[in-house]
């Protein structure tokens, strides 16, 4: 190489360092004129190109260095970090893939691959991913963190503690390690470890965005408002673009009855945003919370500005629901099959549509909306909207499919062993709960009403007393479940047997706890196979029926679509330690009640992770 391309090449590198990627690859692209298989030109004109999102272009120069270069692997890996920062993932994996074929011991790209598969909720292959890594470096304190973030995300807490407890014995300082591990405390009911590791992880790293909003959401389960609401705040302002930690406070002030102001951080962000790809989470989120909220003027003008960036499915739904709300008909009809014909395989989008539908009693068209094979996530809802469609049009499968005498049972469970009586225990139980219950309002996004919920999974917990109540609930739904019989034609009886299998197992766990005038809008549970709800403490005047009728009492099949008119079939009266169960794609709901004592329930789902 002459000295002019050495000069040019020098000065593609400071370029580089420095930030001026143009310069650089000027620079670059003069050497390459004089030798063509520079490759130290090529890869700083991959990197480059790069650093400015000019992927193409970076391609051809990543592959032109690749054919030369020392140590492909780190090419590779590079261009693999490029298509994550455009969020091309499966390109991406493939070039770390390639990466690894170089040099499988290439620790950088087991690392950064593993990482993608746990972003990808991949989290079985980021286990054995990690567990690679530390077989050739036992000490890697990344892999350790990584893989318990990872066994976090699988729901094994124990096996996460265990190697995020020997990353603190290498680096007992490492912020994201601490911070995992207050994550796995409180899978494990640990909340004052919880905390204890949340202020730990904070005090090393008071500017990682999720640090600090972990810290935040700790102090909101202890009851500590005031520094929840500052490190919320803290956290925001550290990245006023995340909508997860946007949620989580405006969740948490309306949950502190602030419903006025439960929006004011996400107008501070997009009042100081420009209109650019980076507020459409924030819009799409200011629209779901006011729509949830009944302020349907915030959430059009939310979905309105999310559109005239980005013609979004998310946002043409939302709209369309405003203007059903509103009914504007027309107008949401158009919205629905616009986003349907943009996104044929949204669930969401099928079953919102199919709703509207059956509200304006065009069952011909609902009914051609449903015709798709609905994957697992969408089954319930799928199952309860055909259903309805049935009723609604009269039709005669609709009684096998809500079959209330067949599907439904109220037990009573058994107390477990050193408490004497169910009412010894029930009480116990009641106890316990009582410093779960932290807030007085009802969730935003729930369908209490009247009341509150308590937060996580209820059995995320150390707690003997919960952990006896949910083997005792898990004893009960057991029983019901062998009584069933198999039906391969039936939405719900062909999943009989894999229920019977050591499958079985909770999809989800809380606590309720309703006052005077509280209540549930009807509903289903879309994540669940088998739905519940427990009594823990029930009213004397919802035991007793004193001016009430069927105050308090589960309601089964009332329709919550505006435009049907189809009640409820079927009241299941509440008794203390009672086990109501139901498939999950029941519409079910309760009905308000009357009393000066409070009504504490404790729902679960179950599914079968047979499939």
């Amino acid at each position: 190489m002459n000295q002019s391309a050495q000069a040019d090449l020098q000065r593609a590198g400071l370029a580089f360092r420095q930030g001026d990627f143009s310069q650089a690859i000027d620079c670059a692209k003069r050497v390459v004129l004089q030798d063509q298989d520079n490759t130290d030109a090529h890869y700083i004109l991959a990197l480059s190109h790069s650093r400015l999102g000019n992927v193409e272009e970076a391609e051809a120069a990543f592959v032109r260095a690749a054919s030369t270069h020392a140590k492909p692997e780190e090419v590779l890996h590079h261009q693999a970090a490029m298509y994550r920062a455009v969020e091309q993932q499966e390109k991406a994996e493939q070039c770390y893939l390639a990466a690894l074929a170089r040099n499988p011991d290439y620790v950088p790209s087991m690392l950064s691959r593993a990482a993608l598969l746990s972003e990808q909720k991949r989290y079985d292959e980021a286990v054995n991913q990690y567990q690679e890594i530390l077989t050739l470096d036992p000490q890697n304190v990344k892999a350790m963190s990584g893989l318990g973030a990872a066994y976090n995300a699988l729901n094994k807490p124990v096996l996460a503690r265990e190697a995020l407890t020997k990353s603190l014995h290498i680096a007992p300082d490492n912020p994201v390690a601490l911070n995992n591990i207050a994550t796995t405390s409180l899978k494990l009911g640990e909340l004052d470890t919880y905390v204890d590791y949340a202020e730990r992880a904070y005090q090393v790293a008071p500017k990682n965005q999720d640090i600090a909003a972990n810290l935040a959401r700790a102090y909101e389960r202890v009851g500590e408002a005031d520094k929840s609401a500052r490190l919320y705040q803290q956290a925001i302002d550290l990245n006023p673009y995340n909508t997860e930690t946007h949620r989580d406070y405006s969740r948490f002030l309306w949950s502190l009855d602030k419903k006025g102001a439960y929006l004011d951080a996400v107008d501070h962000s997009l009042d100081k945003a420009s209109e650019d790809e980076r507020v459409l989470g924030l819009l799409l989120l200011k629209g779901e919370l006011a729509y949830r909220a009944g302020d349907l003027n915030r959430a059009f003008d939310a979905y309105s500005r999310s559109l005239s960036i980005d013609q979004s499915v998310e946002a043409m739904m939302g709209r369309a629901g405003i203007h059903a709300a509103r009914k504007q008909l027309s107008d949401a009809y158009s919205d629905y099959k616009d986003a349907l014909r943009l996104a044929p395989a949204n669930g969401e989008i099928r079953h919102e549509f199919a709703t509207f539908l059956l509200g304006q009693h065009d069952f011909v068209r609902a009914r051609e909306t449903l015709a798709w094979e609905a994957p697992r996530e969408h089954l319930q809802r799928q199952i309860a909207l055909e259903a309805t469609l049935d009723r609604a049009e009269g039709g005669e499968r609709y009684r096998t499919i809500y079959n209330y005498d067949a599907f439904t049972t109220k037990m009573t469970i058994d107390p477990p062993v050193g408490y004497g009586t169910l009412d010894n225990f029930l009480t116990a139980v009641e106890e316990e709960l009582s410093d779960l219950f932290n807030t007085t309002q009802q969730p935003i996004d729930q369908t209490l009403y009247g009341g509150t919920q308590t937060k996580g999974d209820l059995w995320e917990t150390q707690n003997q007393v919960l952990l006896d109540l949910k083997n005792a609930l898990f004893k009960t739904a057991c029983r019901f479940v062998d009584t069933l019989s198999v039906d391969s034609d039936h939405p719900f009886l062909k999943h009989v047997p894999d229920m019977r299998t050591s499958f079985l197992e909770y999809a989800g766990s809380w606590a309720v706890k309703l006052q005077s005038g509280g209540g549930h809008v009807d509903h289903i549970h879309p994540e669940g196979w088998l739905s519940s709800a427990h009594y823990v403490v029930v009213p004397d005047a919802i035991r007793q029926g004193e001016g009430n009728g069927r105050g308090g009492w589960l309601r089964l099949g009332a329709v919550p679509i505006d435009g049907l008119d189809l009640p409820a079939e079927h009241y299941i009266r509440p008794e203390p330690g009672a086990l109501i169960l139901f498939p999950s794609y029941f519409w079910h709901g309760v009905e308000p009640f009357e009393s000066d004592q409070f009504r504490i329930t404790t729902p679960f789902d179950l599914i079968s992770t047979a499939s």
